[in-house]
């Protein structure tokens, strides 16, 4: 991009995307060109300084309040070469400047609304120098083998793209839109790495399932442990990790940048399922077996509950079914917070 001029940085759309993007990313076309020499490096910092200025400004303003902005702007970004100063002075060129960056704002703009997910999806891959792309362009589920043996289970419509996965590379890395289920083989020296939006999911080996909209990006644990924190890239500075077990998800939620943990929405079963048809059975003991085979903790008053004998059928429900007949049952009710189910209600008469 030597012979680049900054009109022609302006008007290319995928330096936009770079250079509005929240975190321009490293090893990126754009940042390694600007590693080629000072020169090349002081135009593309000018350029994208002069579109994020451009960012900020006001929508409503007029034409000529939008070229006294845009000399504000050169003036704070301009380089010492006489030429570029002649090229933005000719009024010509300021009008065509206006249409440039109000064209790139706009573009960034309905670019952000349509889909936040797709847009990190192709500014996160832009940077890879190998990267090798699936899509599920068709109606029923795609089953995918990546190279070290992991099994995808790709939605439809839902695309991956994943790195090598070589002795040179540190990670196994797998970058997602829309939904999948994975089946992650176990390689404690490399862990596996799936990125979503700004969220950085790493195991080294397990099942869990990731979806993502333009409202929030979730990740919910079948087997295994797995981490989960906001991070763009390997330079950006996370913010808090939270740690998922079997049977818990954690949605971010893109609006504000929140990132919770609480229940799967249909708890499995982590084991085999004893019966859990109980007659004349404390409500503690019943509880407590459906902890050993949910992994999900209950917390209550257990010396409250111990007199509340209990005889009903279990099996064949769903995990919050058994929760609704025991509630039902007993007239005690469950809610849900966080990771953990709270038991509350009056008790039973010896």
């Amino acid at each position: 991009m030597t012979d680049y001029k900054l009109e022609d940085l302006l008007a290319d759309e995928n330096f936009q995307r770079w250079a509005l993007a929240e975190e321009p990313l490293e090893g990126s076309a754009w940042q390694r060109a600007s590693e080629t020499s000072p020169a090349v490096a002081a135009l593309v910092q000018e350029a994208r300084q002069i579109l994020l200025h451009w960012k900020h400004e006001s929508s409503g303003l007029t034409e000529e309040k939008k070229i006294r902005a845009i000399e504000k702007i050169l003036d704070q970004a301009r380089t010492p070469r006489r030429t570029r100063l002649v090229f933005w002075k000719r009024p010509v060129y300021w009008a065509a400047a206006v249409v440039l960056l109000a064209g790139a704002w706009a573009a960034w703009l309905a670019s952000e609304q349509q889909s936040k997910s797709r847009y990190h999806y192709e500014t996160l891959t832009s940077a890879v120098a190998k990267i090798t792309e699936v899509k599920n362009a068709g109606a029923q589920v795609k089953n995918v083998v990546l190279p070290d043996q992991s099994k995808i289970q790709l939605a439809p419509g839902a695309r991956i793209s994943y790195a090598a996965m070589d002795s040179s590379t540190r990670f196994r890395d797998v970058w997602l839109d829309g939904e999948a289920f994975f089946e992650v083989v176990r390689m404690p020296s490399k862990p596996f790495r799936v990125r979503v939006n700004k969220i950085l999911t790493t195991v080294l080996g397990t099942s869990f399932r990731i979806s993502n909209n333009a409202d929030q990006v979730s990740v919910t644990v079948t087997s295994g442990k797995v981490s989960v924190q906001e991070k763009l890239n390997d330079l950006h500075e996370e913010t808090s990790e939270v740690i998922l077990r079997p049977n818990e998800k954690a949605v971010y939620h893109v609006t504000d940048g929140k990132l919770t943990r609480s229940l799967a929405d249909t708890p499995e079963a982590l084991q085999d399922v004893p019966d859990l048809d109980f007659e004349e059975t404390p409500l503690p003991e019943i509880l407590d077996k459906l902890q050993r085979v949910y992994g999900i903790q209950f917390e209550y008053d257990r010396e409250q509950f111990r007199h509340c004998l209990m005889t009903i059928p279990l099996n064949g429900l769903p995990f919050y079914g058994k929760l609704d007949l025991i509630s039902t049952t007993t007239k005690v009710s469950y809610k849900v917070e966080g990771n953990k189910i709270v038991i509350t209600g009056n008790g039973c008469n010896q």
